[in-house]
């Protein structure tokens, strides 16, 4: 039985490898032809081989030379038909300095850029706080309160959509994790800690300019994005320099807050091609504009919170800014037409 397959096995990789070789050398037969001015028979010759004789690249320039011997029979409908099929097949084909220049003259009348582009992106935000004002009832040494920035996450999708040559117009929604550490020494028997993190639905709104530089293809862009809090938590640890056990817990702190800022955004990307599809890593960055603090909650009476009297905790004025770095799937959606 094994000696069977192995046979079948054999017998199968020599019919595809002289399959493909009889349509290369079909192929090389038809270029010649043109070459001669022998034009007839190249359409019969290439067309047997379209299906799935030819490698990718051998297709593509069969299509080319199907094309120009089309134009040069002056069968216009023939090779506006087969530049449909080039484009349906290839939509995200960019002209080569060596493609025939009746082929170029083609590929102009037709529209290719993308219709609309779906973008799915993830990546890691640090917060760069920014604080207005620190507050204590009773402890002056407000310079004892600090902040570091942590690690977060951003995921989301994005609808880009064209406006003019090279400018793009994008709607999107955005989940996002904001974190930050939390320190307070000002008193001489207790230290306070802790993480804040805060998660947050954005939709931001941003304009694009796709600019092409000794072959590198960059994006620049800037916009707007309004950013709902869903929940903003941090978990505490109280320690005593006396020795005494820690007093740990989290907490939610969300109503101490505002639900909606308003973030202008600017990033900088480079367009990277997988066949037809584009992979863009980008950094950026994001400024809060407002204060997300609740002055009535933090100012009620503090001996009625849990908080301040657990943790000797109020909440500070801080604007929520925050770098990014984040990688981009991007898929590009075609509709190749005639320019009428």
């Amino acid at each position: 039985m094994k000696k069977y397959i192995l046979f079948i096995a054999f017998v199968l990789v020599s019919f595809l490898g002289k399959s493909q070789t009889t349509c290369t050398d079909k192929l090389r037969q038809a270029e010649r032809n043109f070459d001669e001015g022998q034009l007839d028979d190249i359409p019969q010759m290439v067309e047997s081989c379209m299906k799935n004789g030819f490698t990718k690249e051998e297709k593509k320039n069969a299509y080319k030379l199907l094309i120009q011997t089309h134009l040069f029979n002056e069968k216009m409908d023939l090779a506006d038909a087969v530049m449909k099929r080039f484009l349906k097949e290839y939509p995200s084909y960019e002209i080569a300095v060596n493609d025939p220049k009746e082929f170029v003259n083609l590929y102009k009348t037709y529209r290719t850029d993308p219709i609309f582009k779906l973008e799915f992106c993830a990546g890691v935000n640090y917060s760069l706080p920014f604080v207005k004002e620190t507050y204590s009832p009773e402890n002056l040494n407000q310079n004892a309160i600090s902040y570091n920035s942590l690690p977060g996450f951003d995921v989301g999708a994005t609808f880009t959509f064209n406006i003019a040559k090279n400018f793009n117009g994008s709607i999107g929604a955005i989940f996002s994790n904001y974190r930050l550490d939390y320190l307070d020494e000002g008193y001489d028997y207790t230290k306070v800690s802790g993480t804040f993190s805060n998660y947050y639905i954005g939709l931001p709104l941003s304009a694009s300019y796709n600019l092409t530089y000794k072959g590198i293809k960059s994006i620049f862009k800037a916009g707007i994005e309004t950013s709902y809090l869903i929940s903003s938590k941090m978990n505490f640890t109280k320690s005593f320099t006396n020795g005494d056990n820690p007093i740990k817990s989290v907490e939610d702190i969300s109503d101490y807050f505002k639900k909606i800022d308003i973030r202008p955004t600017l990033s900088v990307g480079v367009i990277i091609k997988v066949d037809k599809y584009e992979i863009i890593p980008s950094v950026g960055v994001k400024f809060s504009t407002i204060v997300p603090l609740i002055d009535s909650e933090r100012l009620q009476d503090p001996s009625n919170s849990d908080l301040y009297y657990q943790y000797n905790y109020t909440p500070d004025k801080i604007f929520m800014n925050q770098v990014f770095f984040s990688i981009s799937f991007m898929k590009p959606v075609y509709n190749p037409q005639k320019i009428k």
